[in-house]
């Protein structure tokens, strides 16, 4: 990763760009990172502007086949819950500037009444049995695709054509794989 100055160190740097992959929230990242909570949104907005920090982000993105989808999930499992719990406390209703400020991400719903504040947070449980799925169908999707350039020879030139040719007629014969003259993989 480039040199974005000497206020983040390699390690602060490689773990913001996990917990940004990972949480898909800047200044949760940040924070995880070792930034102050006055600093979290001017750091994570300066080690955002590293080349090496953005490739190690695309990078870090392309072996977890992650999106918005899973950022979200991750964050919903594994992100804080501080602001969201700060609020059960609050004897008054706190202002909408206040609220904006708050990381209320995985707060599900929010009263305020006479009695008190209730807060409900999105499942947790749910959101680990979600992202245990969704990795199984990814890793499914990554075996499935190997299979297919193996048996198709991909990268292989002409030889590869001729080997998926004689897969695919077995295949529309019924016959079995051994009979077509195909050799196992």
């Amino acid at each position: 990763m480039d040199n974005i100055g000497s206020r983040y160190t390699k390690e602060q740097r490689e773990l913001f760009c996990c917990y940004y992959v990972m949480l898909g929230d800047l200044r949760e990242a940040a924070l995880r990172s070792g930034s102050s909570e006055e600093s979290a949104i001017a750091d994570g907005i300066a080690m955002l502007k590293g080349e090496g920090v953005r490739r190690k982000i695309e990078e870090l993105r392309g072996l977890t086949d992650s999106g918005y989808v899973l950022s979200g999930l991750y964050r919903l499992a594994f992100g804080s819950s501080a602001d969201g719990v700060m609020l059960t406390f609050m004897e008054e209703a706190p202002g909408a500037e206040y609220l904006r400020s708050l990381d209320l991400y995985g707060v599900s719903e929010y009263k305020h009444g006479k009695n008190g504040s209730e807060v409900r947070f999105f499942d947790r449980q749910r959101a680990l049995e979600k992202l245990y799925e969704l990795k199984g169908e990814i890793a499914d999707r990554k075996k499935a695709a190997e299979l297919i350039e193996a048996l198709t020879g991909a990268g292989e030139g002409e030889a590869g054509d001729e080997y998926a040719t004689a897969v695919a007629e077995a295949a529309i014969d019924g016959d079995m794989v051994e009979e077509a003259g195909v050799p196992e993989v």
